[in-house]
């Protein structure tokens, strides 16, 4: 049975769910996440605090705005059940050996939720969050290391950059060799693979690459045929490594994958 104290920070995780659609909605336009208060982006008229309960508020109002009528995205509800599920999720994981690491999870994951959905929708990583993400990153990897004696992370980061450098490297050249002017990808994307490193491992970057890169070319197989997509437009890869990364964190793909292998043997 959960404990009580775990489960009011299993709602306080959906709360900040709704902070997160802030974040997306505040951050590319320009306007402070402090004040003004949530208000309705259609017709700009603030939202009672008893309007503006994570989920139920959207059910109750028919998933429409209280003053306007106007129907409010599923990226509101949908996200606050995501940051909460991903929270309880992390909250469960706490014990009494093991407190730091689902902290520091339910922190990164708190980060990686806004960047992917602002990356998907603009193709940018606001450096409000990504480099507040990086240092929880690289401090997560010291505290194993100094506390529990593990380099796993400090070895997650190294590997996640040089596998990505070598990787952009290669078609770097390519592009030169076919005189290509474009680039292969995105700085951010760099930047953003330094923290998931950490978070996930030697093994589990490497999966996590692997992973993003087969659901983005699925799904741009689909768009494409679709008549959805062209090859003149740029697709953000940030969605699909933060996607993948969590999906490894919350299923220990990268120890299932480990289980297999020592079974074969």
């Amino acid at each position: 049975m959960l404990d009580p104290l775990l489960l009011i920070l299993g709602l306080i995780g959906f709360c900040y769910g709704s902070f997160v659609n802030v974040l997306i909605y505040r951050i590319p336009n320009k306007i402070s996440i402090v004040k003004p208060r949530s208000f309705c982006p259609k017709c700009k008229i603030p939202i009672p605090i008893y309007r503006n309960i994570p989920v139920l508020s959207f059910v109750l109002q028919f998933g429409k705005c209280h003053n306007c009528d106007k129907r409010i995205s599923l990226q509101y509800p949908s996200i606050e059940i995501i940051t909460g599920l991903l929270w309880l999720f992390f909250i469960s994981e706490i014990s009494q050996t093991n407190i730091v690491n689902p902290i520091i999870s339910i922190i990164i994951a708190s980060f990686l939720i806004p960047l992917a959905i602002i990356d998907l929708k603009f193709l940018y990583f606001p450096t409000s969050l990504i480099i507040p993400l990086i240092i929880m990153g690289v401090a997560s990897a010291l505290i194993n290391s100094l506390a529990y004696s593990s380099n796993e992370s400090l070895i997650g980061m190294a590997v996640a950059i040089g596998f990505l450098g070598t990787i952009y490297l290669i078609v770097k050249i390519w592009f030169k060799i076919k005189k290509r002017s474009d680039t292969p990808m995105g700085f951010g994307d760099f930047l953003l693979i330094v923290p998931l490193g950490a978070w996930v491992g030697p093994f589990g970057v490497i999966l996590c690459l692997f992973l993003a890169s087969t659901f983005a070319l699925i799904l741009w197989i689909i768009l494409y045929f679709l008549g959805k997509f062209s090859l003149a437009e740029k697709m953000p890869f940030g969605p699909y490594l933060i996607g993948s990364s969590i999906i490894i964190k919350v299923m220990s793909l990268d120890q299932l994958i480990f289980a297999l292998i020592s079974q074969i043997r």
